[in-house]
């Protein structure tokens, strides 16, 4: 299990995980992968089929994605979400889905606060606006699938909720230092 994330995250993160084993093929004639009973070892998942294989790996991505980008986020010391339950569920609730389509309203409303005092006790709580927020979580997100895909930045702009790829290089610029290109360049030499 993972520890260190969101519950709404580690929900996402089980789910990802049933899916790997609900896609992997298993070898003929042994018994499907379970949990170990008395007596006996459990049996592992063996990917036999290359489409199998890809959904396998896409699955374990996924994983690596979602508890990178939500322990990030837990760390940094800006997003504590003060004391304030809604602002954490609000900061959950953008760790668990950093490329979704996040506005003040839609947070305000997933909280049950008005636009206006939501943004106030985000601030409040957390130091930044909840747009900051967001833009913050999906430049990590990007970075992290820029570290564990082969996307080309395009695809990583889109898969992060960037509307373009030249405000999601801008953005990235401004946190990372480098364009997103030079910072995979970095990491894979």
């Amino acid at each position: 299990m993972v520890e260190d994330v969101p519950a709404g995250v580690r929900e996402r993160v089980g789910r990802a995980f049933e899916r790997a084993l609900q896609d992997a093929r298993r070898l003929p004639g042994h018994p499907t992968p379970g949990p170990p009973t008395p007596g006996n070892a459990p049996v592992p998942a063996v990917v036999m089929s290359s489409p199998a294989r890809e959904l396998v790996l896409g699955a374990v991505e996924e994983v690596l994605v979602l508890a990178t980008a939500s322990t990030g986020a837990a760390r940094s010391g800006g997003e504590a979400g003060g004391g304030d339950e809604r602002v954490r569920h609000a900061l959950d609730l953008i760790a668990a889905e950093p490329g979704a389509p996040h506005s003040v309203a839609s947070l305000a409303r997933a909280v049950a606060l008005s636009p206006s005092r939501f943004a106030h006790l985000f601030a409040a709580g957390t130091g930044q606006t909840p747009m900051a927020a967001v833009r913050r979580a999906r430049v990590r997100h990007a970075a992290s699938l820029l570290e564990v895909t082969d996307l080309d930045v395009g695809q990583v702009a889109a898969a992060s909720g960037f509307v373009s790829p030249f405000h999601f290089s801008r953005a990235f610029r401004r946190e990372y230092g480098l364009p997103p290109r030079d910072h995979r360049a970095r990491l894979r030499p």
